[in-house]
């Protein structure tokens, strides 16, 4: 028994059907009267078992047209397909729309190149039920975010070559959150009643992948500047604007009047993106790694990016910027040099790889920078900021933070406020700033500057340097943690001894302490913690 794959392979049909056009183009076209193909004799035609005669309808009205038109701009975006509307009854795939049997929504025949250029045939067409009440509302018909558009998005996957993945209603995975073509409803929408739940607005993740594997990958799609979601105030004028519904940003009023969730992925071919939830009271989730899921609006994994591609050399559709709103934000970046700005609330953001950018905005944050050469702003609020792998960064703005270097040569200020800096390992720099502040180099040769105030200077080991230290001010060094130093006495009888640039601090492993401009006169056991 072969063994069942849960991602994109498992819409892969055996074989993998598809079309491969000679010419590049792909025809679609509406069934204008009676289809050829199907024509059985005595007047009647015959489809998926379903006999008609003259008086039935095959046409599809304007609305259906036009519904179905962007069904198929979605999967274009998304692949290298070149669907093009023309052709007539000799289209490659013929659409048209019955009153089959209850119960039936549509169907769809799979695609077969060797039929290209072959007429009549029944391959790549697609059937549209318009006498079913569940898909088509009575005096409206087909609905962008209802059954029915969801029905043309899943037809026109079977027509590209895309099966049914393993549906089962307890699978985490395959259903309409990562797929058109599952039977299974977005878990997020089990709850609500048929007329009010959603369906995905585009082909989602792992329907991406399946038919750029059968096609390639359409970088054209987006490829400038693109603010998807919300306005983006204040980012590039000129961008272009993608998927922004509603007041809220992420509800869609159908033409049936009933509201419903917005679910999309996003495929960018290229430019500088920003996925703006800036505008969303509620807490929100942004995940701009792709194949992950974002939850805004109020809304559970409604928003997914599709993978990323190697083009040319190029790695694709990164989505390079994200900005919260007013609630508590979790907010990821990628692979790529990212830009995250939290807003208000408490928010927690992620830089990931890449030179990446992070503000926290108003209220308390925590900021981790992770891989890469990062710049960490925490802003007003008691922030926590941590830098990373490589060279880092890290500002705390107003209020009481914790700053933390992480490896590499890092800069730390800690501004306003009563902070805590720590630079971990590497040679970093740590400026407090006004207000009692506790700065810790950590390892290697570190230069710590507390500024206004009474700070503390903590000597774990290295060879740091002190370079304001005022017994004026009140300031404090720590000596709790270097070996061999365990009292005042100790200090002024052994490892201290006066430079031309101050007054070194030596334990007995090594490690040393340069205070700045200080001679023996200056101290006391009072500017000493043991």
């Amino acid at each position: 028994m072969p063994q069942e794959v849960h991602d994109y392979r498992s819409l892969l049909t055996k074989g993998e059907l598809s079309w491969h056009a000679g010419d590049g183009i792909l025809r679609y076209d509406f069934v204008n009267s009676t289809p050829p193909a199907y024509y059985r004799s005595g007047g009647q035609w015959e489809i998926a078992g379903t006999v008609f005669g003259n008086a039935d309808r095959f046409a599809m009205d304007a609305r259906e047209r036009g519904m179905m038109d962007l069904a198929v701009a979605r999967w274009n975006e998304v692949a290298d397909i070149n669907l093009v509307r023309g052709g007539g009854d000799s289209a490659d795939i013929v659409i048209g729309s019955a009153a089959f049997r209850p119960g039936l929504f549509g169907l769809a025949y799979y695609p077969d190149s060797a039929a290209l250029g072959r007429f009549p045939t029944r391959h790549g067409d697609i059937w549209l039920n318009h006498a079913s009440d569940q898909q088509y509302i009575p005096g409206v018909g087909p609905v962008l975010g209802h059954t029915s558009w969801y029905t043309y998005l899943h037809e026109l996957g079977h027509a590209l070559g895309l099966s049914h993945p393993n549906d089962r209603p307890n699978d985490p995975d395959s259903n309409a959150k990562y797929t058109v073509m599952s039977y299974v409803d977005h878990p997020s929408q089990r709850a609500h009643s048929p007329s009010d739940a959603a369906f995905p607005l585009t082909p989602m993740v792992w329907d991406i992948q399946a038919v750029q594997a059968l096609y390639g990958f359409n970088t054209d799609t987006r490829d400038g500047t693109t603010v998807y979601l919300g306005s983006g105030a204040g980012f590039d004028p000129q961008a272009e604007r993608a998927f922004q519904y509603g007041s809220d940003g992420l509800t869609l009023r159908g033409a049936d009047g009933r509201i419903r969730d917005v679910i999309l992925t996003i495929w960018d071919g290229g430019g500088e993106d920003l996925l703006d939830a800036s505008d969303f009271s509620q807490d929100g989730k942004i995940d701009l790694r792709p194949g992950q899921f974002s939850s805004l609006a109020g809304k559970v994994d409604n928003i997914a990016v599709a993978a990323s591609q190697r083009v040319d050399g190029h790695v694709v559709n990164f989505i390079e910027q994200a900005w919260g709103g007013v609630g508590q934000d979790w907010i990821s970046g990628n692979a790529t040099h990212n830009t995250l700005r939290g807003g208000a609330g408490d928010d927690e953001l992620r830089g990931w790889a890449g030179r990446d950018t992070l503000d926290g905005g108003a209220g308390q944050d925590w900021l981790i920078g992770h891989r890469g050469r990062d710049l960490l702003r925490g802003e007003d609020g008691n922030d926590r900021l941590e830098g990373g792998a490589h060279r880092d960064r890290l500002v705390g703005g107003q209020g009481q933070d914790r700053l933390a270097g992480g490896q590499g040569h890092d800069r730390l200020r800690g501004q306003s406020g009563d902070d805590r800096l720590w630079g971990d390992t590497g040679n970093d720099r740590l400026w407090g700033g006004p207000g009692q502040d506790t700065l810790n180099g950590g390892q290697g040769q570190d230069r710590l500057v507390g500024g206004s105030g009474s700070d503390v200077f903590v000597f774990v080991g290295g060879a740091d340097e002190v370079i304001d230290f005022s017994v004026g001010q009140g300031d404090v060094i720590d000596l709790t943690r270097a070996d061999g130093i365990d009292d005042f006495s100790a200090l002024n009888n052994g490892p201290l001894a006066e430079t031309g640039a101050g007054l070194l601090i030596t334990d007995a492993d090594g490690d040393s302490l340069l205070l700045h401009g200080i001679t023996r006169a200056d101290i006391s056991a009072e500017q000493f913690l043991f």
